[in-house]
C-alpha cells in the first residue's frame, strides 16, 4: 500500500510539473511572438515619425513596454525609463534579467524583451511583462498542492481505517 501511494504522489507530481512546463514554454511563446511582430512593425517606420507611432501604440497596448534610446543610452521616447540591465542588442527576445522599468512605476517587472539597433547608434527595446506566465504557474502550483493534499489525507485516512480489520 505504501509504495502504491508513493507511485501515485510521484506520478501526479510529474504529470503536474510537465502541465505547468508545456503552458509555460506556451505562454513564452506567445508573448515572443508578439514581441518579434511589434519590432517587424516598428523598425520599418520611418524613423521621424518613429517617437509618435511608439507613442501611438504603446496606448493602444500598455502590456507592451516600449523605448526608443540614443547611443548615450537616453529615453527619446516610450514607456520604457532606461535601458534594461543585460538587454542583448540582437533583435532576440530574451528574459530580462533584471526586469524592465516602466516610467511612472517603482519596481522594474519582470519581462521578457528584445533590443534592436536601428541606424544612428540609436536601440528600440521592447519588453512584455511575465505577470500571466507567473500567474499560471502560481494556480499550477496551487492546484497541485491542494490536489495531492485533497488525495493522500482521505487515502492514509481510508487506508488505516481498512487495515484495521485484518489487522483485528
Amino acid at each position: 500500500m505504501p509504495v502504491y501511494g508513493f507511485l501515485f504522489v510521484l506520478w501526479s507530481v510529474l504529470l503536474i510539473g510537465w502541465v505547468q512546463y508545456d503552458t509555460k514554454r506556451y505562454l513564452s511563446s506567445v508573448v515572443d511572438e508578439i514581441l518579434r511582430q511589434r519590432m517587424h512593425y516598428l523598425s520599418h517606420i520611418d524613423r521621424a515619425h518613429l517617437p509618435e507611432v511608439i507613442a501611438q501604440t504603446g496606448a493602444l497596448d500598455l502590456r507592451v513596454l516600449q523605448g526608443l534610446f540614443d547611443e548615450q543610452g537616453r529615453k527619446i521616447a516610450g514607456n520604457i525609463e532606461r535601458i534594461p540591465e543585460g538587454v542583448s542588442i540582437d533583435g532576440i527576445v530574451h528574459s530580462l534579467p533584471g526586469g524592465a522599468q516602466q516610467a511612472g512605476v517603482k519596481e522594474p517587472v519582470r519581462a521578457r524583451g528584445l533590443a534592436r539597433a536601428i541606424g544612428n547608434g540609436e536601440v528600440l527595446i521592447l519588453a512584455r511583462a511575465t505577470s500571466v506566465v507567473d500567474q499560471v504557474k502560481s494556480i499550477i502550483y496551487r492546484s497541485l498542492f491542494w490536489g495531492l493534499t485533497l488525495t493522500i489525507i482521505p487515502g492514509l485516512i481510508g487506508g488505516l481505517w481498512l487495515a484495521r480489520g485484518p489487522l483485528r
